[in-house]
């Protein structure tokens, strides 16, 4: 997608003649949602292919269209941390938004899925922060590997990941 970027209604045509395409791996064994996120290109394209998994099943029941598929993280924690620099941020953060107002990015994700330790950092505040107004309790509450958020942050990350937590908190 990110080589060939079509217009959502080419992409729509295409899932709706060919719906096994959305469960196609690539040579890195990614589906087209898991790696359109890795293109600034493509990522926009997230939320269809989301919507349109979920109708077709991809991943199965619990897969969320395939949001929640992945070997080490899924779509949604690579959401949270994904670019290759802060002008990136606005981009995915429309994506998490477009997700949420579709039901299909849920307030316990942020939780379930360490999304606001995947978003604290100096790459993604505009993310970091758009999660943590939604669940702010969570800079309290959340635990990533058994630790409080701070002190994850602490102790995985440099003081510029700290610097965003207490901005934000």
């Amino acid at each position: 997608l990110h080589e060939h970027q079509p217009d959502e209604d080419t992409l729509q045509k295409i899932i709706d003649n060919v719906p096994s395409s959305l469960s196609y791996e690539n040579e890195d064994c990614n589906i087209p949602i898991s790696s359109s996120l890795q293109f600034e290109e493509s990522v926009h394209y997230v939320p269809l292919l989301a919507k349109e998994g979920v109708k077709h099943n991809v991943g199965g029941d619990d897969a969320r269209g395939g949001l929640l598929l992945g070997g080490g993280h899924n779509v949604l924690e690579d959401l949270a941390f994904h670019g290759s620099h802060i002008d990136d941020d606005p981009l995915y953060l429309d994506v998490m938004k477009k997700l949420r107002e579709c039901k299909l990015l849920l307030r316990e994700d942020i939780q379930d899925h360490d999304l606001l330790y995947n978003a604290c950092s100096p790459d993604t505040p505009m993310r970091f922060e758009f999660l943590a107004g939604w669940c702010p309790e969570g800079l309290k509450t959340h635990q990533c590997n058994g630790l409080p958020l701070i002190h994850a942050i602490i102790k995985n990350d440099s003081i510029e990941f700290l610097s965003i937590f207490l901005k934000t908190a």
